[in-house]
C-alpha cells in the first residue's frame, strides 16, 4: 500500500499493537487493503438508500403541504434528512458485515484522536475564517430555507443543537469515513479532498439558495474536515472539528443578535 492509503487507516477492533504511522511500512501480502470496500459497494449502498430517502422525504412533503402539520417545515425536512442518515448507516453496516464480515465504526475510521481539544480549536478558528472570507467576498444574505431557520427561535435551537451532535457525525462518517478514502486512493490526497469537498456542498446547496458563493465556502470547510480526516487517520476528529466549526457559527449568530448587528 502507498503512503496516501495508509493515512486514511483506522485502527481495527481487536488490534493487539498500534498501526505504525502512515508510510512508514508497507502492508503485509496477507494483510486486506483498505479502504475494503469499493466504487461497487458504494454504488450498491446508494442503491439501497436512496429509494428510502425518497420515500421517507416525500412522506414530510406529504405531511407539511397536504396534511398540513403545524410547525417550521425546514425543521421537518432536517429530521427527515437525519432520519435517512441512521436507516442508511444500519444498510452500510449489514453490508459491511455480510459481505466482509467487518466492523461499521472503526471501518469508517471512527476513532478518538489522541488531542481532540486542538480540533476543537480547528473548527473555530476554520469558522471565523470562513467568516472573514464571506465579508471579503461580500457574501449577502439568501433567502432560502436556512434563513427561514433563523427566523424561527424554536427551529433555530432545534437546528442548533443538531448541528453540533448528530449532524458533524452523520455528515463525516459518509463524506470523510466512506467516500474520501475510496476518492483519495483513486485521485491522490489532494484532489481526493478536494473532489468530496465540492461533493459535501452540494446537499447544502439549497439550504442558501443556489448561492455559488456559499456553496464555495462551505466546499472550502468541507476540504478542511477532509485535511482534519487524512492527517489524524480520525474520522472522529474531523466530526470535532466540524461540530465546533458549526457551534461558533451559531454562536457568533446569537452574539450578533444580542448586540442588534446580525441580519435582518
Amino acid at each position: 500500500m502507498n503512503g496516501e492509503e495508509r493515512q486514511f487507516e483506522p485502527e481495527l477492533e481487536g488490534q493487539a499493537e498500534p498501526q505504525p504511522a502512515p508510510g512508514d511500512l508497507e502492508r503485509a501480502p496477507d494483510e486486506p487493503r483498505y479502504p475494503f470496500w469499493t466504487y461497487g459497494d458504494f454504488v450498491l449502498y446508494l442503491f439501497l438508500t436512496l429509494p428510502l430517502f425518497m420515500i421517507v422525504m416525500a412522506g414530510t412533503t406529504f405531511a407539511i403541504h397536504v396534511l398540513r402539520v403545524p410547525g417550521n417545515r425546514s425543521v421537518y425536512m432536517l429530521a427527515a434528512q437525519f432520519a435517512v442518515y441512521g436507516l442508511s448507516f444500519l444498510i452500510l453496516k449489514a453490508l459491511f458485515r455480510i459481505r466482509y464480515d467487518r466492523p461499521f465504526w472503526s471501518s469508517l475510521g471512527w476513532s478518538m484522536p489522541r488531542r481532540p481539544s486542538l480540533w476543537l480549536l480547528v473548527g473555530m478558528a476554520l469558522a471565523v475564517a470562513v467568516v472573514v472570507a464571506a465579508a471579503v467576498m461580500k457574501v449577502s444574505q439568501v433567502k432560502g430555507p436556512m434563513y427561514e431557520l433563523l427566523q424561527d427561535p424554536a427551529a433555530l435551537a432545534t437546528v442548533a443543537v443538531l448541528a453540533v451532535t448528530v449532524g458533524p457525525v452523520a455528515e463525516e462518517l459518509f463524506f470523510r469515513g466512506l467516500l474520501l478514502p475510496l476518492m483519495t486512493r483513486t485521485l491522490g490526497a489532494a484532489a481526493g479532498v478536494i473532489v468530496v469537498g465540492l461533493l459535501f456542498a452540494l446537499p447544502h446547496a439549497p439550504q442558501y439558495g443556489w448561492s455559488w458563493k456559499q456553496v464555495l465556502l462551505i466546499a472550502g470547510a468541507g476540504s478542511a474536515f477532509g485535511v482534519v480526516r487524512y492527517v489524524t487517520g480520525s474520522t472522529a476528529a474531523a466530526a470535532i472539528a466540524h461540530a465546533a466549526y458549526n457551534g461558533t457559527f451559531f454562536a457568533l449568530y446569537f452574539i450578533s443578535q444580542r448586540l442588534g448587528t446580525g441580519p435582518e
